[in-house]
């Protein structure tokens, strides 16, 4: 609650509908994703291959969610009467414009000088592929290869266990797809919900969801388990400003 008041977060919005499940802080959306019937099946089964606790449960409600419509709202100290639960849009040039310049920051800490930055926009389909070894390979890159340092990829390597662990979770393959309104995945070839980010979610989700406080008061998590999320707010700046198809192959 501390962390939550320090950041000025006065109120938490819950928006379940058919298509989908919206979070917010403050009247900002900090989570959006959009399902249907299969894609919300397929979220099920992630749960369980992740060995999420009550899965089971887990797997026989979220269909029910596709044809439910709930709202619950959390208000917190200094709120006041009338707190806002949902907000304004954003700006989407001013967002866009921000995105591109935050990419282009991060992409320098990783050390792709700026001419070099251009070139992401041009990639085919990308393929990071694992040997039995948990060496990782990525395929694809072209003329951008040149321009990553020797070790680059050391960092996707495998240890043995988390390999083991892969394959015991019948993890065949993996593939994100970048796309303007947000971050599309498929699961062994099953599509799971589209985690939107058209409206600043990523950027609130870091602000007021994780630094905030919100996500967890609205979830219970704890910041190690939400650490994830704080990497992708960190290179969704990149994700955002770029089409990126990317297929990630893990030995059968």
């Amino acid at each position: 609650m501390a962390s939550v008041q320090a950041a000025g977060i006065e109120s938490a919005f819950v928006d379940l509908t058919p298509t989908g499940v919206n979070l917010y802080a403050n009247g900002s959306p900090m989570l959006t994703m959009d399902w249907d019937a299969d894609s919300i099946q397929s979220l099920g089964a992630v749960l369980g291959i992740a060995g999420i606790d009550n899965a089971d449960t887990l797997v026989k409600v979220l269909p029910l969610l596709s044809n439910m419509s709930l709202g619950v709202a959390m208000t917190f100290p200094g709120a006041g009467d009338s707190p806002t639960l949902i907000g304004k849009a954003p700006d989407a040039v001013a967002s866009l414009a921000a995105n591109q310049a935050a990419a282009a920051q991060v992409l320098g800490e990783l050390g792709v000088p700026p001419f070099a930055t251009g070139l992401l926009g041009s990639l085919g389909p990308l393929t990071i592929r694992y040997d039995a070894g948990g060496t990782a390979t990525l395929e694809g890159l072209g003329m951008l290869a040149g321009f990553l340092p020797a070790d680059a990829l050391s960092g996707l390597n495998l240890p043995a266990d988390q390999l083991t662990q892969v394959k015991e979770l019948g993890i065949q393959a993996l593939n994100v797809v970048t796309q303007p309104e947000g971050l599309a995945f498929t699961l062994n070839g099953n599509a799971l919900p589209l985690i939107r980010w058209d409206s600043g979610q990523m950027q609130n989700l870091v602000e007021l969801g994780l630094d905030g406080g919100a996500l967890t008061a609205l979830t219970g998590a704890d910041a190690e388990s939400l650490d994830a999320l704080h990497q992708l707010g960190k290179y969704a700046p990149i994700l955002q400003t770029t089409p990126l198809n990317i297929t990630v192959v893990f030995p059968e």
